[in-house]
Formats: structure tokens, sequence, C-alpha cells
């Protein structure tokens, strides 16, 4: 998504010049101001049309500025929409907006925050299972891992009930945590619960003092990857079923 970023501060950057340019012209001319974007057009493309106005040396100097803004525009626009194109950002896009549309008709699901080491764990096991699951991960690099495998994934911060709701947590049947800290997994587990009353959660819980605190937020179960691997994880979540 940062590569869309770029190409619509490029459109922005665009726009603005030629705003620049057309109000210039028009102050240091006599042109009207269709005239004035007339002249700013040609000079950013560089067609080399006569000029329609009696330009001052303020004007040369000022037409000289545009000519330089527009080439180093076009320059990065050509650059990034290159790179944009040969890196695969469509096809990432698409793949992503087709997840999404996928991700906002499933019910019946699991919810999988934090796709760290014992998060893959966890979702190898359900793959085995077979069961729907869609998994909240902040690292962009995971989430792309995790499309490729075409495992629903959603690039953002489980902590927030926006993110949550995205992944249509109203809609699902369970939900794990293993997000690395366990401030973060109560959180989630508050979040969570608030959103679903009767949503089944399982969290990860990593201080020794934390499984109290995590019930008490509302997880229906704690376990400790130090204890537990991932196969294990799934046979608790067992419940969720």
């Amino acid at each position: 998504m940062k590569e869309w970023n770029k190409i619509f501060y490029i459109f922005v950057a665009v726009f603005g010049l030629i705003a620049f340019g057309t109000f210039g012209y028009y102050l240091l001319t006599d042109l009207s101001l269709f005239d004035s974007l007339y002249m700013t057009v040609i000079t950013i493309s560089t067609v080399g049309y006569k000029e329609i106005g009696e330009l001052s040396s303020t004007g040369r100097l000022f037409t000289i500025i545009i000519i330089f803004a527009g080439l180093s525009i076009v320059f990065y626009a050509f650059t990034n929409i290159t790179t944009f194109v040969i890196e695969g950002e469509f096809r990432d896009y698409f793949r992503r907006r087709a997840m999404n549309n996928k991700i906002s008709q499933v019910s019946g699901h699991y919810i999988l925050c934090g796709a760290g080491e014992t998060g893959f764990s966890v979702v190898e096991q359900f793959e085995k299972s077979e069961l729907p699951l869609v998994v909240i991960e902040k690292d962009e690099n995971k989430v792309n891992k995790l499309l490729d495998q075409g495992i629903m994934a959603i690039e953002g911060d489980a902590t927030l009930e926006s993110t949550l709701k995205k992944a249509r947590i109203e809609h699902a049947r369970g939900l794990v945590t293993s997000l690395s800290s366990d401030a973060d997994n109560v959180l989630v587990v508050l979040t969570a619960r608030e959103l679903n009353k009767d949503l089944f959660i399982v969290s990860r819980a990593i201080e020794k003092n934390a499984s109290m605190k995590l019930k008490r937020a509302g997880a229906d179960n704690t376990i400790s990857p130090n204890v537990l691997g991932g196969a294990r994880w799934h046979l608790l979540c067992y419940g969720l079923q």
C-alpha cells in the first residue's frame, strides 16, 4: 500500500505544479486563466509550441523553474510507476483486494492474532484440520507470506477494535491471541470479549501470573508456548468448535 501512496503523491505533485504554473503565468503576464493553464501544460510537457504571450525576464525565469520541476516530477513518476509494475505491486494489490472481499463474507471462523513462531505453528494445525482462519499480523512480510499460502490475513494491530472488526469478529466462532506481550494479549481479550460475548478465546500467557489476568479479562483458556507446542495449542483450541 505504500506504493499506492507514492502514486497518489505523484498525482498531487503534478496537479499542484499545474496550479502553481497557471497562477504564476496569470500574475506575471496579461494572459487569461485558461491561456495561463495552456502555457503551463505546454511548458511542463516540453512540446515546443510557440508561446502565446510576451514573457518578461521574470516570466522566462519562471518558465525555466516550471520546466525543471516538471522534468523532476516526470522522472520520479516514471521511476516509481515502473518499479510499481515490475515488483508486482499491482498483483499484490488485487490479491489483497480479493482476500479482503473473501474475509468480508466469512463467518463461523477463527481469528489468530499474531503470526510469530507460535502463531505459525497454530496456522499449520488449523490448515491440517481445514478450519476457516483469519490471521491478524502487523508485519507486512509475514502477511504476504500468509497470503502466498492462501491463508486469509489482515495487516494491522490486533489490539485495535477496528482491526478486529475487519476480521469480522462479530461473526467469528473463536479467537486465539499469541502476541509477544501479556499486556497486548490482555487488551485483545478485553476488546474481543466486548465485541462478541459468545466468542471462545484462547490466549498466550508469557509471565507466570499472566494466566489469571487473562482469564479475568475474558479468556476461556490460556496456554504457555514455553510448555506446550503448536499442536497442543490446536488441541486446546478444539474448545472453539
